[in-house]
């Protein structure tokens, strides 16, 4: 919600519900961005909806229409029921194209719910999919040097391949990065007004716990999205492992002021990003 305008700012006024793109300072009560960076939040998406938008959103709408998914394609999609893959599942369904999901077995019920067909990953992968059918298209929104090798293994074009995890195996390979844009989050969140996508929250963290979410990333699969609660307050980003600089940073953008060159203030209702997945959960 934008507490306060700058000059030159067209456009949004004190009171707007707004949906912010972009990739840092999203764990602060307060933000000044620059107005570009926003787009007003639909009356009929609620806050933790919104949230999930601007990255796991974006992402899956750009590597959907980055292969050029559509009517025909049975597209692979690696990691389906994470907060990209999900959303990827549900765009390309939307699209007219037969979507097979990777996941662990709990996740199943959920991947058919949204219009996938669901397969257990591991040993074994590129048969199960293999005996679906053939594959056209392929978004890996897991990575790693199985993912890829199955991506390669069951796509015969690999320019219809892309990945949301660059490393060395996807490098080697020849898969492209997905490259999300701001346009992307536009087409996005017209589809989320429209009812075409919903991100399912798997758990709500208190915002002052968001240090502990992130440390139990590397530890565990990815979950759809879990939303740190806005309602408990954060002193600093001491408590999220930063340095004296990056406090002071914080609290110059917590002053509540307008900022010059077309910037905003933004009370920060609920964060951009999941910090704290569920184990299995992918």
């Amino acid at each position: 919600m934008i507490e306060a305008v700058g000059p030159g700012v067209e456009g949004f006024s004190v009171g707007d519900e707004i949906i912010w793109y972009g990739f840092t300072g999203a764990y602060r009560a307060q933000a000044n961005v620059q107005a570009s960076a926003l787009f007003p939040k639909p009356a009929n998406i609620d806050f933790e909806q919104a949230a999930s938008l601007p990255v796991a959103g974006a992402t899956a709408y750009s590597a959907v229409h980055q292969i050029g998914i559509g009517i025909g394609d049975t597209v692979l999609i690696h990691g389906a029921a994470g907060g990209v893959g999900s959303v990827a599942v549900q765009i390309a369904t939307a699209l007219g194209a037969r979507v097979i999901g990777t996941a662990s077995e709990a996740n199943h019920p959920y991947l058919a719910s949204i219009g996938a067909e669901p397969v257990r990953y591991g040993d074994g992968l590129v048969e199960r999919v293999r005996a679906l059918g053939p594959i056209t298209a392929s978004i890996d929104a897991f990575g790693g040097a199985a993912s890829v090798a199955a991506t390669v293994q069951l796509v015969p074009d690999l320019s219809r391949a892309v990945t949301t995890v660059t490393d060395e195996h996807s490098t080697t390979a020849g898969i492209a990065a997905v490259v999300a844009t701001a346009e992307r989050l536009a087409a996005v969140v017209k589809l989320a007004e429209q009812g075409t996508l919903r991100f399912t929250i798997a758990e709500r963290i208190p915002l002052a716990d968001a240090a502990k979410g992130i440390r139990t990333q590397p530890r565990r699969p990815p979950a759809r999205k879990d939303h740190p609660h806005p309602r408990t307050p954060v002193h600093g980003p001491e408590e999220m492992g930063g340095d004296r600089s990056e406090r002071v940073g914080d609290h110059r953008q917590r002053t509540g002021h307008a900022d010059p060159a077309g910037r905003v203030s933004v009370a920060r209702r609920y964060l951009r990003e999941a910090v704290a997945p569920i184990p299995g959960r992918r």
